[in-house]
């Protein structure tokens, strides 16, 4: 499961269920305290950051399909506003 997630794979929903609950700064900070082996708290660290790294993506191409939606909105709008078709 890490690395980078391709944009075009991701997978879009509605669902209010989130994917991802981030954890707080303070509170990964109190885990990797816990932690006394250096390679473990590098295996926190890097799942920590993959989630992000994937959430990130999923709200990447969310926007990407938000702003197409806008300008379909938007074209629809102005086809029944003007008195000609286009």
């Amino acid at each position: 499961m890490g690395g980078i997630m391709n944009p075009s794979s991701v997978e879009l929903s509605l669902s209010l269920k989130p994917t991802y609950v981030p954890k707080s700064l303070s509170s990964l900070l109190l885990e990797l305290s816990r932690i006394d082996n250096g390679y473990c708290k590098l295996l926190v660290l890097g799942d920590y950051i993959c989630k992000h790294e994937e959430e990130l993506t999923r709200v990447q191409a969310l926007k990407h399909e938000l702003s197409q939606c806008k300008l379909l909105l938007m074209e629809s709008r102005l086809k029944k506003l003007l008195p000609f078709s286009l």
